[in-house]
């Protein structure tokens, strides 16, 4: 399968657009998933920190990472001192913080990052969720409390008020339909990550009628969602389009990170699946993309889906069922 083109590949510059990419894995040593990704890339791997590897690829610099701050900054290290103990000279001290990190790898991924890819380098992706695969990688299924995910940062088409709306709009519709295709294991459903966006903000959204100025899509969507556990993340961008509003608001500003792309966090990670693709998860990206790029549909679906939601008629499964004749999947 491959990576399916947006309908507008290209931003308002003319340049192509890039995607962001984001693995979350066990399984391997920083260190070995560094080697892979090396491999794969042709780049070559660096040790910055105990829980940081960067590559150096023609690319552009892959990361690889524990994803969590209490391990990269050491916050561990607070509560093995109030023992009295000193964690780098001391046996036991050694000895703890070697059990806490065992401890963290159960429940805590790593992650791979990319550097932001052309469209048409996306496969890159594909090459190292495999070898990741081939050495034993572990993804969302392989334990009951394994929220891990797969995250996508695209840049959109260009930053006006009725595009980035848009995609809002096609990802509420769409959204029924999305989850149930991804198959969300009960870990993520009740981790914080993916929490649902209120009834009352997607019923906002998709009234046909809805059609906000920038700021007024911005301060709509903080007074609602002040919060980057969505599946559809907009603080990122956001933030960068004016990060004095999104800071305005009670969200989390040590996580907010300014970037000119959407950040959608909805797919899981199957690494360890021979089945599971990123081009798959990309793909059903794309048909959001697709559905945002066509105002008479997007309108249509959006009014019909207002409607029922307004008239108590909606029933989720014959909306996913419509969904998917609607994209003939």
């Amino acid at each position: 399968m491959g990576f399916k083109m947006p309908p507008r590949p290209r931003g308002a510059g003319g340049e192509i657009r890039r995607v962001g990419v984001e693995l979350e894995f066990s399984g391997l040593s920083l260190q070995s998933a560094a080697e892979v990704i090396a491999r794969v890339t042709g780049g070559k791997w660096r040790q910055n920190s105990e829980y940081v590897c960067d590559i150096y690829s023609r690319l552009g610099d892959f990361r690889v990472e524990f994803d969590s701050s209490f391990f990269k900054k050491k916050k561990y290290e607070k509560y093995i001192t109030a023992l009295g103990l000193n964690p780098a000279e001391s046996a036991l001290g050694k000895g703890l913080k070697e059990a806490i990190g065992r401890l963290g790898e159960l429940v805590i991924p790593f992650e791979v990052i990319t550097p932001p890819l052309p469209l048409e380098n996306l496969e890159i992706t594909e090459e190292i969720r495999e070898e990741l695969r081939v050495h034993c990688a572990k993804g969302t299924r392989s334990a009951p409390f394994k929220a891990f995910g797969l995250q996508f940062n695209p840049e959109p088409p260009d930053f006006s008020a009725p595009v980035l709306t848009a995609h809002l709009q096609a990802f509420f519709v769409l959204f029924d339909w999305l989850f149930e295709e991804c198959d969300i294991p009960l870990a993520r459903r009740i981790a914080p990550y993916i929490h649902p966006f209120p009834a009352a903000y997607v019923g906002l959204v998709t009234d046909p009628e809805y059609r906000p100025d920038l700021k007024g899509l911005m301060v709509d969507y903080l007074s609602h969602n002040p919060t980057r556990n969505r599946p559809l993340d907009m603080l990122p961008l956001f933030s960068y389009l004016n990060r004095d509003l999104v800071f305005s608001y009670p969200v989390e500003k040590n996580l907010v990170k300014s970037r000119p792309t959407f950040h959608y966090r909805l797919p899981n990670s199957e690494v360890d699946d021979f089945e599971w693709t990123i081009a798959r998860e990309w793909n059903r990206w794309v048909e959001i993309e697709e559905l945002a790029a066509d105002p008479a549909r997007l309108t249509q679906i959006c009014g019909d889906f207002h409607l029922s939601k307004q008239r108590h008629s909606y029933v989720r499964k014959d909306w996913i069922r419509k969904t998917r004749e609607s994209l003939n999947v």
